[in-house]
């Protein structure tokens, strides 16, 4: 686990800020809202997940006890952009898409280009392997299936 010293760990949110504000740029009005609901929905995640199965117990623990600071952003303080990435699966699963199925599709689709750039920044430094992108790539199409093409 990362801590909130790390350069990549404390950078992930700022990461995050950019590239929905990219994202939202140079879109239509209702493209835009839409992204901002998966921006927030993806904020609220961030606040609520428990990591125990996905980066083990220690991590969830650290992130409770930073939670109970009060302060949102924990996650993003804590774990790193590969840490992150594998908690993307769970982002994408039916507890966690949105209702609309346009915001669906908006998550999914933003959520993958996330995890593109994330590979494409952070692929020369990762510990794991590919299968960790593959799991949200495989999330990913699996979220499709629930909304049709």
């Amino acid at each position: 686990m990362t801590t909130s010293s790390s350069p990549t760990a404390s950078a992930l949110g700022a990461q995050l800020e950019q590239f929905f504000a990219d994202a939202g740029g140079r879109v239509a009005a209702r493209t835009r809202a839409r992204y901002e609901r998966v921006h927030a929905r993806l904020l609220r995640f961030l606040e609520e997940v428990d990591v125990t199965d996905l980066l083990g117990s220690e991590p969830q623990a650290v992130l409770a006890m930073e939670r109970q600071f009060g302060r949102t952003g924990a996650f993003q303080r804590l774990h790193d952009p590969e840490e992150f990435v594998c908690c993307l699966p769970v982002f994408l699963s039916p507890d966690w898409l949105l209702p609309d199925p346009a915001d669906a599709r908006s998550q999914v689709v933003l959520t993958e280009r996330l995890t593109r750039q994330i590979y494409s920044i952070y692929r020369y430094r990762l510990r794991t392997c590919s299968c960790t992108f593959n799991n949200v790539y495989t999330a990913a199409t699996t979220a499709r299936r629930r909304f049709g093409p």
